[in-house]
């Protein structure tokens, strides 16, 4: 029988709450992942606090000894074929985590995957006019909010900034718009055009969930990293 190869994830996890910890959780959790890898975690956890994310502090030196004494353990002991290590893409945590250039070749992009939602069973209907929910209740998650908003999200374009990957992910003009960042009269523009165009907003909307189950579902992520770590185990 064929061993499996042994994978080691450097990844931060929550709390705090934030992206990459969500996402580095689904691939921890990653059913495809397991089926073909034996895998072994290393939380990457310096901060239980998300307003230190990013920043230097004390208690983030104080742990780091630790995170690396178990990271020589694991290599000595348990020996993995690959090391899946998140890195964080700026300020000081930059400098912390970078360990080694590599050429563009070796390079491959992976875009983040989420789990779908349900696509509520009636068709949108354009509206004449804006309509307008209150929810009369705390912001809280016993009180039903989060329920409040997966009933409207689906399926509707997004509007957002030209930073980042962000032009990449939302296609202007198809799935959504793009304005420029810290512009709050944009931002309104751009509002003020799906809430006025509904049937020009409900077109964007099915272009926009098109898009998300071409490219950015749970499942498109977890099989594009697959193919991505069989490239690395290759080389």
């Amino acid at each position: 029988m064929t061993r499996q190869p042994r994978m080691l994830l450097m990844v931060p996890l929550p709390p705090p709450v934030h992206g990459a910890g969500l996402i580095s959780r689904q691939v921890v959790n990653s059913r495809l992942l397991k089926r073909f890898f034996q895998i072994r975690v290393l939380p990457l956890r310096f901060t239980e606090q998300p307003a230190s994310l990013g920043r230097f502090s004390p208690i983030k030196v104080f742990h780091a000894p630790g995170i690396s004494l178990k990271l020589v353990g694991e290599l000595v002991f348990h020996r993995p074929d690959l090391v899946y290590v998140v890195v964080t893409p700026r300020d000081y945590s930059h400098s912390r985590d970078l360990v080694a250039w590599v050429s563009s070749e070796c390079l491959h992009a992976v875009p983040n995957g989420l789990p779908d939602l349900p696509e509520p069973e009636r068709e949108r209907i354009p509206l004449k006019k804006p309509p307008m929910l209150p929810f009369l209740s705390n912001l809280k998650v016993n009180k039903g909010v989060h329920v409040c908003l997966e009933a409207l999200r689906t399926g509707l374009p997004v509007v957002a900034t030209r930073e980042g990957s962000i032009p990449w992910i939302v296609s202007e003009g198809k799935s959504g718009l793009l304005c420029r960042k810290n512009d709050a009269h944009d931002l309104a523009a751009c509002i003020e055009r799906l809430l006025i165009k509904s049937e020009q907003c409900a077109q964007m909307g099915r272009a926009g969930r098109e898009r998300f189950l071409e490219r950015f579902t749970l499942e498109r992520f977890e099989s594009r990293l697959l193919h991505v770590i069989r490239i690395a185990l290759k080389k």
